[in-house]
């Protein structure tokens, strides 16, 4: 080992502190970034990988109840690698001392299908001549206790379908469930779903009725160009829903949630490789400064400064190495920690875990560069210069005036010995004290910033649902006539009932086509208000108007003020776009409800109403569910405590993200206010020596800290707000438009704890002032 290793070995023995708290800031940076990038991308696989086990359809066709016999032949369609035909109706099971509960009950041409497959939990299939066995999906089990050999009763309409479950599944149909898509929320238990076999309609019956189609395409086909060959042949149906695999909840609720979460990876990774700059900076630079007599001595002797670049960056290489596989170690936690939160909070039955070899190196090799050009940079500084200005001792700091004003300077001089010092300490430091507020601010501000984003994701979901003046969306079993809406308006405890009607509709602008779900509501209601974000609302006329979502509008090219034209049934309608919304589902076109009635080839009818209830109405869902009509009852106060569920959840994830901020922060603390210490430990010898006690010490290194906390705090508060700002158009890109809200109480959640970070960072500083010998410092010419 050369003389040069030799010295640099010995250095870093020496500032072996500063060497843990670079290694810990390089692992904080590994550990974050690959552990959330394998957190997303294990849900991506889990999702993925059960969807092409379980053959996930690529697309589903709902329709009208029809005999099977009704049905258009599919044979021979290009693309298609299978179809399979099924029954779906919704019913409700009845609790003994509980709301009923809604079930989507699916009649099954075959005991396992092949679309949308069956991983068996728990018993086994019903077989081809069970007409009273069913199974359930593993939600049925885990949040209602059902297993197997349990009997349900499931009322659907006027008829009650008794089962015994004999088999306990997961579907990928059913991965993640919602009780109403319109709202964008999984609602964890509130739907359940049961199998059973289809002859057991068809024995009562006296034919085979289905109403739903699911498609799997073949290697290679084009997925548009298969859904608009099905459409075709299907074009006589009365088509209710299609829903390619994208637009499947399960699915494309995932890929919406964590293209979300994706937004923050980046930002938390870029402040983290800022703070683990000025951290290694400050170190190296501070180290270059200690040695610099030595140094210039080395490069006097003939030593090239491209060798002693070369000594200190593979000391940082070292120390990097060092901290990466640490982080890399930590990743795995972080993994596991948000992945399973994150499943946990949507009700994915099922995680599976997967590493990525190349995020690892990716984290690993980004954190060593930025470590590698942190060195580099004051060392290149020092060595560019001839040996004898680096020999050449630095000017000594005087402190003058703190601010360059004779008033200020007034002011200290009235002060107590300890506040004088370290004021006048930290403005001889100026450079050292900037880096320290700024690398403080960023780390808090960041930290700040994410419970600000998550608090106005809050407040826009709680605002959009208390905006709105309904207390119950009941959804029919099909479309009914006014006068069954006259039978909800009848209830005792209901206030006001306005009717929707819902269809699936194709739309067609400058040769593009898209899907959407066309939701009519009547122009004057007084239970739902538009979140209409550029144009206006629709109003009542004789001209087809229409509010899109939005993403809709977006992938159509269209603008406000455009007419594009509605296809249902092979029938077009033109329609003006007259405003844009934003929702939490995608692909909504809404409309006056006599348009989507006229539209939809209904006339009269309605498929769902918005109920609004007296106080006091806890019983009137249930009464709700007596009617035959009755599919499914939504309550908006279970959608709230929902979305607040899922809320309360992801904040176990942004804690994390705070935390790790906090962490870095308290290593930046540590740094530079122990540098600080180390290099006035003089200063302190002497004030020891003429009498000051070990108390006045430790309130000079607890004000400098203070100060600088302070003063980063008030500093962090207008970085949180721009970041959250940032992060909020970004999450309004990927999924719905954001309202900017900056609660004090967020910033206090943060902020307040950040002030305990004080005593910790200075207890290493005064525990090494206080414990040397004043004689010891005096004497000594080193720093450390």
């Amino acid at each position: 080992m050369t003389r040069l290793r030799v010295k640099m070995w010995r250095d870093l023995w020496r500032m072996k502190w500063r060497a843990l708290a670079i290694i810990l800031t390089l692992a904080s940076g590994v550990a974050v970034y690959a552990g959330v990038y394998m957190g997303v991308e294990s849900l991506f696989w889990t999702r993925d990988s059960i969807y092409r086990e379980l053959n996930f359809a690529d697309l589903e066709v709902r329709f009208l109840p029809d005999d099977l016999r009704n049905l258009p032949s599919l044979s021979g369609l290009d693309g298609i690698a299978r179809v399979e035909r099924r029954l779906i109706l919704p019913g409700i099971v009845r609790v003994l001392g509980k709301t009923p509960l809604t079930v989507i009950m699916t009649f099954l041409e075959a005991p396992e299908p092949a679309i949308h497959s069956f991983k068996f939990l728990a018993g086994r299939p019903f077989r081809a001549d069970e007409l009273d066995a069913a199974v359930i999906d593993v939600s049925l089990a885990r949040y209602h206790g059902y297993k197997v050999g349990d009997l349900l009763d499931i009322k659907v309409g006027e008829a009650n379908y008794p089962r015994r479950v004999v088999g306990i599944v997961l579907t990928p149909e059913y991965f993640v469930s919602t009780s109403n898509p319109t709202y964008f929320i999984p609602e964890k238990g509130s739907l359940g779903f049961v199998f059973g076999n289809i002859n057991s309609i068809s024995d009562t019956l006296g034919f085979s009725l289905v109403n739903d189609l699911v498609f799997l395409f073949r290697d290679g086909a084009d997925p548009t160009a298969a859904k608009q060959r099905v459409l075709t042949r299907l074009k006589k149906l009365n088509i209710d829903q299609v829903t390619p695999r994208e637009r499947h909840f399960s699915y494309q609720y995932v890929q919406t949630q964590f293209e979300g979460v994706r937004v923050f990876i980046p930002a938390m990774v870029a402040v983290l490789m800022a703070l683990t700059f000025i951290v290694i900076a400050v170190n190296v630079s501070r180290m270059v400064a200690a040695e610099r007599r030595e140094i210039g001595a080395l490069m006097a002797l003939g030593y090239q400064p491209w060798r002693l670049v070369r000594s200190y960056l593979e000391a940082s290489l070292v120390l990097g190495l060092i901290g990466a596989v640490l982080g890399l170690a930590l990743s795995f936690g972080i993994r596991d920690l948000f992945a399973t939160t994150s499943a946990n909070s949507m009700g994915m039955p099922e995680i599976r875990m997967t590493s990525d070899v190349a995020t690892m190196l990716r984290g690993m090799v980004y954190e060593i560069m930025v470590a590698l050009v942190a060195t580099a940079v004051p060392v290149l500084r020092l060595v560019s210069l001839p040996p004898q200005r680096v020999i050449r001792e630095l000017p000594t700091l005087t402190s003058g005036r703190l601010l360059g004003g004779r008033v200020v300077s007034a002011l200290l001089e009235r002060l107590a010995v300890s506040y004088r010092y370290a004021l006048r300490n930290l403005g001889r430091q100026r450079v050292r004290t900037a880096v320290t507020l700024a690398s403080i601010a960023l780390a808090l501000g960041v930290a700040t910033a994410y419970r600000l984003s998550l608090g106005s994701l809050d407040a826009t979901l709680g605002t959009w649902l208390q905006n709105d003046r309904w207390d119950l969306a009941v959804d029919f079993l099909y479309p009914v006539l006014p006068e069954r809406i006259q039978e909800l308006q009848a209830l005792p405890s209901v206030t006001r009932a306005e009717p929707f009607l819902s269809c699936y509709v194709q739309i067609h602008a400058g040769g593009r086509v898209d899907d959407s779900t066309m939701i009519g509501i009547d122009p004057d209601s007084r239970l739902i208000t538009s979140n209409v974000v550029e144009g206006r609302s629709f109003r009542a006329g004789p001209e087809r108007q229409a509010v899109l979502t939005r993403e809709l509008a977006r992938r159509l090219r269209l603008s406000v003020g455009d007419v594009f034209q509605v296809e249902v049934m092979t029938q077009l309608f033109p329609v003006r776009l007259v405003g844009l919304s934003w929702a939490a589902v995608a692909g909504l076109s809404i409309v006056p409800l006599s348009v989507a009635q006229e539209a939809c080839q209904l006339p009269e009818r309605a498929s769902g109403a918005h109920i609004q209830a007296a106080a006091g109405s806890s019983g009137l869902a249930a009464r709700l569910y007596d009617l035959d009509f009755v599919g499914k009852v939504l309550a908006k106060g279970n959608l709230l405590e929902q979305i607040n569920k899922v809320l309360s959840v992801m904040i176990v994830v942004l804690d994390l993200a705070t935390f790790v901020s906090l962490f870095v922060a308290t290593l930046v603390i540590l740094t530079s206010i122990n540098l600080s210490v180390l290099e006035n430990e003089r200063d302190f010898a002497t004030l020891q020596a003429l009498g000051y006690g070990r108390r006045l010490i430790a309130k000079i290194v607890l004000t400098e800290a203070a100060v600088c906390a302070v003063g980063a705090i008030l500093l962090s508060v207008p970085i949180a707000v721009l970041i959250s700002i940032y992060l909020n158009d970004r999450m309004g890109a990927a999924w719905i438009q954001i309202q900017d809200n900056f609660p004090p109480l967020a910033f206090v959640k943060v902020l307040v704890p950040a002030l305990a970070l004080i005593p910790l960072g200075c207890y290493p500083g005064i525990r090494h002032v206080v414990s040397r010998a004043a004689l010891a410092s005096i004497r000594s010419r080193v720093l450390e």
